[in-house]
């Protein structure tokens, strides 16, 4: 992989026709040509820090496919909150890094701008509104999460909007550790995205303490999943019918009970009768 993220958005865009592309954590918008020749019906560019936005907005004038929104990704209501610039800025965010001073001696925090933010799960919905999840002929996304300190947040987000079956593509920056509070290691983000059913396609560890990966939605994940929810619903039927069935032979038994207890008053008043014609 390059420095940034050309290459994958090349070899994606020439082997899939998308719809929309999702890049949060933009830039200076160092990626946004790549992103308009694949083709994609809409780029939409999230990033919050000032500076760079300046440069993104820039180039992104006059480019009807492009939608650029100046917020920082979280999860939650939005907000206004201060978002921290370091002069790396794969570190900035709305939290501070923890635990990096012996590792990063030179880490300086040079801006703290009040930004907007924007629930990663609403963002990545609008991508695809309802009518689009339900056309199976509708192109895929690629999402974009250049964003270390929000990648936890927007893929919990993915998978619990149910997207993963429309974002087909993902190029991840992930930390190598959860520097950030309710943030996970790349390890971890890459086990939730396996059980989603992706699979990474590419890896780079140039910089070791934040990998880059390309990944795919496995074409079989879609037929294991639905086998899964085919058998979850039968599942569900055999225990409906086992319930059912255990009831009506409680019934059954009560029923039966209740026979018996009628047959003896029977013969008791039989028994009765016979002693008085005696």
């Amino acid at each position: 992989m390059s420095e940034d993220w050309t290459d994958s958005i090349a070899t994606i865009g020439s082997t899939t026709p998308l719809s929309v592309i999702l890049h949060i954590g933009a830039g200076s918008g160092a990626d946004l040509k790549a992103c308009l020749e694949t083709g994609a019906g809409s780029v939409i560019a999230v990033e919050p820090d000032p500076v760079s936005l300046a440069d993104l907005e820039r180039g992104a004038a006059g480019e009807t496919r492009v939608r650029v929104l100046p917020v920082a990704v979280t999860e939650g209501p939005a907000q206004r909150a201060a978002f921290h610039v370091y002069n790396m800025a794969c570190l900035s965010g709305l939290k501070p890094p923890q635990g990096l001073e012996e590792l990063l001696p030179g880490l300086k925090e040079t801006a703290r701008p009040v930004v907007s933010t924007r629930d990663a799960a609403d963002l990545l919905s609008e991508c695809f509104p309802q009518a689009a999840r339900q056309d199976d002929s509708h192109p895929p996304g690629l999402l974009i999460i250049d964003a270390p300190s929000s990648a936890a947040q927007v893929v919990r987000a993915l998978i619990s909007a149910g997207l993963t079956r429309q974002f087909w593509h993902i190029l991840l920056r992930a930390p190598e550790e959860a520097y950030w509070p309710q943030s996970d290691s790349a390890e971890g983000l890459l086990r939730l995205l396996g059980e989603a059913g992706y699979r990474v396609q590419e890896r780079d560890d140039d910089d070791p303490d934040f990998p880059r990966l390309r990944l795919a939605l496995d074409p079989l994940a879609e037929h294991a999943d639905s086998l899964a929810r085919q058998n979850a619903a039968l599942q569900q039927r055999v225990e409906e019918l086992e319930a059912a069935i255990e009831e009506k032979e409680m019934r059954l038994q009560a029923m039966r009970q209740e026979l018996n207890r009628f047959e003896g008053q029977m013969d008791l008043l039989e028994r009765i009768l016979l002693r008085d014609d005696g």
